[in-house]
């Protein structure tokens, strides 16, 4: 037992000695095998390492061959260049020594020629003086057989004006407004042939029996008429005299002479550049040969902040850029609010209503300067004829349209011929509203009713060039996403305050830069006879730096994301064929991506959330 024992006990060291020497030998090739490998891969490293640094050495190699070729050129320009410097400094010295001596040589020349032209202007002098002096002896020896002829033409002439005014009296005093058109055609018609230029000087003195002075006048010439023989009063001697004085000025102005005029010719061909300036614009065009090609070439098209508002407007041949720009503002808000992508308002439906109230709005107005004695050719009645029922207009105005009447889409009361050329509407309406003046200067007591016949017409007048407007429409919409929504019947002013309301726009305040010393920062500025809606609100700006102005408009573009209605004197640097320059006027809220503002040599005017 014990042998088998010890037998087993052996076996089993002899076979842990054998498992013992197998994995010594295993781990002994395991580590041969890692050394050899290590060995292999350290080489390869090496190698690599080797190489990598070859190649490093030529690429410095090559590189500070180049820079040495790049210097090398570099200094042989920098010698060429400076050659050429000397070489341009040389003759520029010499162009200017020669044009110095040229211009001294001409100086010398100029100088006998002033001496000789100067000795034959006193001798040409001296002898139009006494010429001169023989005249006006010859003038004044004939002064009393002047004025006796010109006492009778006044005798005359008042006959005619008598006669004038009975026949202006007899038709105002008749006068209903049915056809507006009569007055107006006597006072912008050309006298008759039978009428000498004395008589149509008259009837412009008697065009206003309300005038004092002129009143005065007719009756002293009246007198005059019934005593042709009597000695002239004082008045007729006095205007007589006058007349006698504009003549004998009108005798001390010289004519332009041929002398001067071949001097003028001459001046101008002795310039080479006067004559390459005509030659381009008359083949041209001034615009196209003014371009500043620099200034076009260098402009930057791309804006820090954008704020997309659909396509571009257009008011065509009309100066609604007003209209335009504060309903590009307004579609902004409707689109948000109804989630289309392309929309427009009617700027036909504004315009419409803008002109009917501006009717009511002057006519009320004259009408209040005519009953506190106003004379009818003061400067303010002659600026408030001159300038009446233009197309132009101010933020404030567009909002007192829109809060009244509201605004319709564009599909639903679209551009007429006269909306988009607005020219002969607007001849009409002025000769409409300058005869209904002439009416109410020549009959006080019925104003209000002059009133009623004018807006009459020109609603009438409005009507059949622009159309009807809608009072109420359907409204149905396909959005962005192509949903569909109908809101039925609603009226324009509905429609207004559901889409853009919102945006509370009619609380907008108008800033304005006025440079003029008696309006100081931080006030108001109110316009007199300034507005289109009677009752609505005033035009009036708060005066405020440029830059304030630019910084709001920063603000509301970059924090807020709207656009900012302002206006600026596009024409000086206006470049429409390459459509370069500040944004048209009638697109400007629309175009308005940039935080920079067209301000130079102009006034802007901007509308800025409260």
């Amino acid at each position: 037992m014990r042998e088998q024992v010890s037998k087993m006990m052996t076996d089993a060291q002899r076979r842990a000695a054998e498992i013992t020497d197998t994995a010594k030998a295993k781990a002994q090739e395991i580590t041969d095998e890692a050394e050899v490998h290590r060995t292999k891969t350290i080489s390869q490293v090496n190698a690599e390492v080797e190489q990598i640094r070859a190649d490093i050495s030529a690429q410095q190699e090559e590189a500070t061959k180049k820079v040495n070729e790049l210097l090398t050129d570099l200094n042989e320009r920098r010698e060429a260049a400076n050659k050429q410097a000397s070489e341009l400094i040389s003759s520029a010295q010499k162009t200017r020594d020669e044009a110095e001596a040229y211009a001294s040589s001409k100086r010398d020349e100029a100088d006998a020629n002033a001496a000789s032209i100067l000795k034959q202007a006193t001798e040409d002098a001296d002898e139009q003086i006494n010429e001169r002096r023989e005249a006006a002896k010859k003038e004044l020896d004939g002064v009393q057989q002047r004025i006796a002829d010109l006492q009778s033409r006044e005798a005359q002439i008042t006959q005619r004006v008598s006669e004038l005014r009975a026949m202006f009296s007899n038709a105002f005093s008749g006068f209903g407004m049915n056809d507006l058109s009569v007055v107006n055609a006597v006072d912008e018609g050309e006298p008759s042939d039978a009428q000498s230029d004395d008589d149509a000087q008259h009837d412009d003195e008697t065009a206003a029996p309300a005038d004092a002075d002129t009143q005065d006048a007719v009756e002293n010439d009246s007198a005059a008429e019934t005593e042709p023989e009597a000695t002239p009063n004082p008045q007729t001697l006095r205007r007589t005299t006058e007349t006698i004085e504009r003549e004998w000025i009108m005798t001390d102005i010289t004519p332009l002479s041929g002398d001067e005029l071949n001097k003028l010719v001459d001046d101008f061909e002795a310039s080479e550049h006067n004559r390459m300036a005509m030659n381009a614009v008359t083949a041209a065009g001034i615009d196209k040969v003014a371009r500043n090609y620099d200034r076009a070439r260098l402009m930057q098209r791309r804006f820090s902040t954008v704020v997309d508002n659909g396509t571009v407007t257009h008011q065509d041949r009309s100066g609604r850029c007003w209209l335009f720009s504060s309903l590009n503002v307004a579609r902004f808000v409707a689109k948000q609010n109804m989630g289309l992508k392309e929309f427009e308002f009617s700027q036909n439906y504004a315009m419409y209503y803008d002109k009917l109230e501006r009717v009511n709005y002057f006519l009320k107005d004259v009408a209040k300067l005519v009953r506190a004695g106003e004379p009818a050719d003061s400067r303010l009645m002659q600026h408030l004829l001159s300038d009446v029922m233009g197309d132009g207009g101010q933020w404030t105005m567009a909002m007192n349209v829109y809060k009244k009447y509201g605004a319709v889409p564009k599909d639903l009361f679209p551009e007429t011929e006269s909306s988009k050329n607005t020219g002969e509407m607007n001849v009409q309406l002025r000769r409409m509203l300058h005869t209904a003046v002439a009416h109410m200067y020549a009959d006080p007591s019925a104003i209000d009713a002059i009133i009623a016949d004018a807006v009459a017409a020109g609603h009438r007048i409005l009507t059949i060039h622009l159309g009807e407007p809608p009072k109420s429409f359907d409204w149905e919409w396909t959005d962005k996403d192509g949903e569909f929504h109908r809101d039925g019947e609603i009226t324009p002013v509905e429609f207004w305050k559901k889409y853009v309301g919102s945006a509370d726009l009619e609380s907008y305040v108008c800033l304005v830069d006025d440079p003029r010393q008696e309006h100081v920062k931080g006030k108001k500025i109110g316009i007199e006879h300034l507005g289109n809606v009677a009752g609505g609100d005033p035009t009036e700006y708060l005066n405020v730096p440029n830059q304030f102005m630019k910084d709001c408009v920063r603000q509301i573009l970059q924090e807020q994301g709207i656009p900012v209605w302002f206006g600026a004197d596009c024409h000086p640097m206006m470049d429409r064929e390459n459509a370069r320059g500040p944004p048209t006027c009638s697109s400007m809220a629309a175009c308005m991506a940039s935080i920079s503002i067209w301000t130079r040599n102009s006034v802007s005017v901007s509308a800025i959330p409260r």
